[in-house]
């Protein structure tokens, strides 16, 4: 048998010969996310208390350590995973017509927008 391409003798079709060896085939494998989201934002709340000035011509102060900033936030604002949702849903409807290649990156975004849930929330007062 003749060799060719100047290779070593033998090492033309040897599979462990480095410019013969591939990648293996990749294999899924389920992993657990957690990702921690932060952000500033207003909330509005009638849970506080005013509180009387101690001097006529002074302003009064407020009061908000009844406030449940929580409850006041999720009452206002979609969740996390529920505005992944409802965004994924609008770009699926204004897809629906569009050419292939926005067809399948807007599939992309959508599957990954969507299955998110809260591991945990926490607001405060900033």
């Amino acid at each position: 048998m003749r060799e060719s391409g100047y290779y070593p003798m033998g090492a033309e079709h040897d599979p462990q010969a480095p410019w013969n060896q591939s990648d293996p085939e990749p294999r899924q494998y389920d992993c657990e996310v957690t990702v921690t989201l932060q952000k500033t934002m207003p909330v509005n709340t009638v849970n506080y208390i005013e509180e009387a000035p101690e001097y006529p011509d002074y302003f009064g102060g407020v009061d908000l350590s009844e406030v449940n900033w929580e409850d006041e936030y999720r009452e206002q604002y979609y969740s996390v995973p529920t505005l992944l949702e409802k965004m994924a849903d609008m770009l699926e409807a204004l897809t629906k017509d569009a050419d292939k290649r926005t067809r399948r990156d807007a599939m992309e975004l959508i599957e990954e927008a969507r299955g998110w849930e809260v591991y945990e929330t926490e607001v405060t007062e900033a």
